[in-house]
């Protein structure tokens, strides 16, 4: 495969990376989609050279796995930085619902240094918090119970066994309650 024909598959998916990234930073993402984008279009370009079109298997089928992958290991890694540096994504989340945000407490390792957070991240923090209050305010309860498991890193199907709904039903209150805030926003 050419130089020109690389970078033509390339530039022919750079859009959809960027709806990708935008799409996982808009659902609780602190991150800017731009930084997630890079880390997936990087992964594009490390694919568009290892891709064989002679197998057969369409590029982006070949290459998707791994740009999502790399989108989810660079949020996953910053995301560990922000909560590590003392910034916390919701504060209170689940005041009076009687749902776990054992994930968003906040919290320090032993061997971390603390990090008072500066006026202007404290003026941040506070107007995060302002806003998923309001965001969750308007869901349902269970919508609201849902939304915090998943935030705290269960599963759909750990979620409905705990509820006694169906996994099903997890998926689409959350898709509803994302709908939701969407329009809130």
């Amino acid at each position: 495969m050419s130089r020109n024909e690389r970078d033509a598959l390339i530039h022919q998916y750079l859009g959809r990376i960027r709806l990708i990234a935008k799409r996982m930073c808009s659902i609780s993402s602190p991150l800017d989609w731009e930084d997630v984008a890079e880390a997936g279009i990087l992964a594009l370009v490390e694919r568009s050279e290892q891709y064989d079109p002679a197998r057969g298997v369409p590029f982006w089928g070949f290459a998707l796995p791994r740009v999502h992958g790399a989108m989810v290991d660079f949020i996953r890694v910053e995301m560990l930085h922000v909560k590590r540096s003392g910034v916390r994504v919701l504060q209170d989340c689940d005041e009076g619902y009687g749902a776990s945000c054992a994930l968003l407490e906040h919290g320090h390792s032993e061997d971390l240094q603390s990090v008072d957070p500066s006026p202007e991240e404290l003026a941040v923090e506070d107007e995060r918090r302002r806003i998923a209050k309001k965001l969750m305010d308007g869901l349902s309860r269970k919508q609201r119970t849902v939304v915090y498991r998943k935030l705290a890193g269960e599963k759909p199907g750990e979620i409905a066994r705990s509820l006694g709904i169906k996994t099903i039903t997890v998926n689409v209150m959350s898709h509803q309650a994302l709908k939701r805030m969407r329009v809130l926003v």
